[in-house]
């Protein structure tokens, strides 16, 4: 278990991960013309997401966000593309321009009140 998180959080954050390789195995089927698989891949990443993550939409975000920056960021110093590059730094200005939004909307959160966001994130 990640350092500081507890059990839920834990589990809440590998299921954004499942969720994100949802969306991205959904828009890659499509991609290739394979329709309704990745339709229905999107739709249950859709459905999770509503269920788990709409009070927690900025977990949510970051969890993907850095996904994308460390699996696509990796790949693209060894099979460099200009998409690997462009997804690459569009997650990183993503992941900053959230970060920078949610600490000027509210600045009396610190880096002990982490667990606040897993809570109810419009709450925080």
């Amino acid at each position: 278990m990640a350092e500081g998180f507890t059990g839920r959080e834990t589990l809440l954050m590998l299921l954004a991960v499942a969720i994100a390789i949802m969306f991205l195995k959904g828009g890659a089927w499509i991609w290739q013309s394979r329709l309704y698989p990745g339709i229905s891949l999107i739709v249950l990443g859709s459905v999770l997401t509503y269920f788990f993550f709409r009070r927690r939409f900025v977990v949510f975000l970051i969890a993907v966000l850095v996904f994308l920056i460390v699996n696509v960021g990796s790949t693209a110093l060894f099979h460099p593309s200009v998409a690997g590059y462009l997804i690459t730094a569009g997650a990183t200005a993503g992941l900053y321009l959230l970060i920078r939004w949610h600490t000027a909307k509210y600045p009396h959160l610190g880096r002990k009140d982490m667990h606040k966001l897993f809570d109810n994130d419009a709450g925080s």
